[in-house]
């Protein structure tokens, strides 16, 4: 659909008919700011993306380490139930 619209426009733009919303949305489109704007919101992006993935791996980590211990804790002859 948003194919269709591009090449609609882009007739109207070359017909001289499009409207000046369509003119307007295509001048701004093609500005330095809004190329700018686009690539601060990739940017945004690979940062949640990090973001998520280090608080996953913070969240395996702590699982590992309370694995190790319980490892550890029944090596040592503790059992989990005597510590309650």
């Amino acid at each position: 659909m948003a194919n269709y619209a591009d090449q609609l426009a882009e007739k109207q733009l070359r017909d001289g008919t499009a409207s000046s919303q369509v003119i307007t949305h295509y001048l701004k489109a093609t500005t330095e700011r809004e190329r700018l704007e686009r690539e601060r919101l990739a940017y945004e992006n690979l940062k949640l993306q990090a973001q998520i993935a280090e608080i996953e791996s913070k969240q395996n980590t702590e699982q590992m380490m309370a694995e190790v211990l319980k490892a550890i804790r029944l090596y040592a002859g503790v059992d989990d139930d005597d510590e309650e």
